[in-house]
């Protein structure tokens, strides 16, 4: 079976998935600012539930990355404003496909957690540690030539790597602490 949802009129950039007991919890980042979130059901009869939209309190510019927490509880957005925007999952935030009924959508969320200021140039990569490993940690990639490291607990940079081209996408080791 397949199964089709939209999440936005605009373009998405970037797009991340985090597989659940009942299917998957999907976040995309969208060029007109926000970041869209929703929980697709798998199975015999796959579902989606309602789409949320969240967006920073500044005036949106196009979101280019998204992350979602191992755990589900975080969302991180990143782009053309060379912030990044950290969100909490919020119950509605991924409602139910099963008791959404009709499909309505949760209210938009326009307040982030925080902002983590620091990149010059677009936010191109983002990923939340692992949580065995790298607790609380958010790293971010950027056309400035740099990876950084947060701390989501605290809200604050931990380290900037500098690197010698513009980051557009990286991944973490699973068995050692390392970028590729």
């Amino acid at each position: 079976m397949r199964l089709s949802t939209r999440l936005s009129d605009h373009g998405l950039a970037g797009v991340a998935a985090l597989p659940t007991s009942r299917g998957s919890q999907l976040v995309a980042a969208c060029q007109d600012g926000t970041l869209r979130a929703c929980a697709l059901q798998c199975g015999r009869s796959p579902k989606a539930g309602a789409v949320a939209s969240l967006a920073p309190s500044a005036p949106p510019k196009a979101m280019q990355a998204a992350a979602l927490s191992e755990d589900g509880t975080l969302l991180a957005a990143g782009g053309w404003s060379t912030e990044v925007f950290v969100w909490n999952a919020e119950p509605e935030t991924f409602s139910d496909p099963e008791t959404s009924g009709k499909r309505k959508a949760p209210a938009n969320q326009a307040q982030a957690k925080f902002t983590l200021p620091g990149h010059s140039q677009v936010v191109t990569a983002l990923s939340f540690g692992r949580k065995e490993q790298f607790p609380f940690t958010l790293l971010s990639g950027s056309w400035d030539c740099s990876i950084r490291v947060w701390d989501v607990a605290a809200a604050s940079g931990v380290c900037n790597w500098p690197v010698a081209r513009a980051v557009t996408s990286f991944t973490m080791n699973p068995s050692m602490p390392q970028l590729a």
